[in-house]
């Protein structure tokens, strides 16, 4: 995790991202203020596996944004990411840069 300026928050994952370990996650961004970053960078590079319970903390993520604060954004996300948030729909409530190739 890093700040490469005060406006934005970077976070690297890795592993998988599941019931158990998405508390982690949870605590890790309430504890950088993620929700004040204007620009909240998660690179998902290293995710082998993502549940519902990691679906579900990434959309409170999104759902939690203040009014005017910059969308969450996804770096480097698999392909296999891809397709699932494709099929949740989460894609179009963030943006997704630098797609991984597989």
């Amino acid at each position: 995790m890093s700040r490469p300026d005060a406006a934005t928050l970077h976070i690297r994952l890795a592993g998988k991202l599941l019931n158990g370990t998405e508390e982690r996650f949870r605590e890790m961004l309430h504890q950088n203020r993620a929700g004040e970053a204007s620009r909240l960078l998660i690179d998902v590079a290293e995710v082998t596996f993502i549940s519902s319970f990691g679906l579900h903390v990434l959309n409170e993520l999104i759902s939690e944004r203040k009014p005017g604060v910059g969308k969450v954004t996804l770096t480097k996300v698999p392909q296999t990411m891809l397709k699932i948030l494709k099929l949740t729909r989460i894609d179009r409530q963030l943006q997704i840069e630098d797609k991984a190739a597989e």
